[in-house]
């Protein structure tokens, strides 16, 4: 059977200062010496062909498309769509946002991250 994998951040490398991040590197994905790296579009495909994934969700903040990110969705569009996490707390203009990037490209959902915006 093949997988598909809901949240794959690709970016990592600009988190490492972040307190929270290096707990979650320690905690959750035992210290992995990859933890922090930002990965491109043809290693992940190798690697998700490695481990029977098909499909991969590229997580993305609404009010900060990244244009590299993106780019694994032109690049690899049967492998690659983006999931988009919102904070509600800003309303209809997060909305209006994340209208945009959903009629601009490929979007499969849209997530919340609950201590990305101060929430338990």
């Amino acid at each position: 059977m093949r997988a598909i994998d809901c949240w794959v951040n690709v970016s990592q490398g600009g988190s490492k200062n972040q307190a929270f991040m290096q707990k979650v590197r320690e905690t959750t994905f035992r210290n992995s010496p990859d933890f922090f790296k930002d990965i491109e579009a043809t290693e992940l495909v190798d690697h998700m062909d490695a481990h029977g994934v098909a499909k991969a969700v590229i997580t993305i903040a609404v009010g900060a498309p990244n244009d590299r990110m993106i780019a694994f969705t032109e690049q690899y569009p049967d492998r690659f769509v983006l999931g988009c996490y919102v904070d509600p707390k800003r309303g209809m203009q997060q909305l209006w946002e994340l209208e945009a990037i959903v009629n601009d490209h490929q979007v499969a959902q849209a997530k919340l991250t609950p201590f990305k915006i101060d929430l338990p």
